[in-house]
């Protein structure tokens, strides 16, 4: 995550530098940045959870354990080459500017396809996650004889970050979708800037 928002300040600084949005500060920012980096950091940290609930034998689903973070590992690679692409394009493909680039590429168009698609299938999986670990908690014996409060406590250092991910995911998925979407039907309509972009 560091790295991702050391290559992120760097894309910043041009655009403060140069005053515009330039195919240099669009590789780092948006594709490099929020493409790849950030992409691979969640669902490091996604996998991470799986082994911690593996570890804990919740809900005792061994082969969810293996297919799950094998998905996101599939996705991770996909998203990453689509990237590549992406760049190659906006650089050698004999685009003027970013604009052209975002409304004229078919390989953009793709991205944004392939990213929504990825985020999407992460948040499910996340989502998965925390039912399982919540199934775990829920199963122990010793777990209804806990106060009201400590179990509130509970759920919400265990359950609440995992659903908040999740959901955080499903935005930009669905942010993405929409600007795929706006892409085909009104090519000059774009998703990708004002506040909404960068919330997504």
């Amino acid at each position: 995550l560091w790295t991702a928002m050391v290559v992120e300040g760097v894309g910043y600084a041009d655009m403060v530098g140069t005053n515009s949005s330039n195919k240099l500060n669009y590789v780092l920012l948006d594709i490099i940045g929020r493409g790849i980096l950030e992409f691979s950091t969640f669902v490091i940290g996604t996998v991470h959870w799986f082994n911690i609930t593996s570890q804990a034998r919740a809900g005792d689903e061994k082969l969810a354990f293996t297919i799950f973070p094998a998905i996101l590992m599939i996705i991770t690679i996909a998203v990453t080459i689509s990237s590549t692409f992406e760049a190659v394009a906006l650089l050698h493909g004999g685009f003027e500017t970013v604009h052209e680039f975002r409304s004229q590429s078919d390989v953009h168009r793709m991205q944004l396809l392939v990213e929504s698609t990825g985020w999407g299938i992460h948040a499910v999986i996340v989502a998965i996650c925390g039912k399982m670990v919540y199934e775990r908690i829920s199963s122990l014996p010793t777990f209804s004889q806990v106060r009201s409060q400590a179990k509130r406590n509970i759920i919400t250092k265990m359950i609440i970050p995992m659903i908040f991910c999740s959901l955080c995911y499903l935005l930009r998925a669905g942010w993405m979708a929409a600007d795929f979407v706006s892409r085909i039907i009104y090519p000059e309509t774009t998703f990708e800037s004002g506040v909404g972009w960068w919330v997504g």
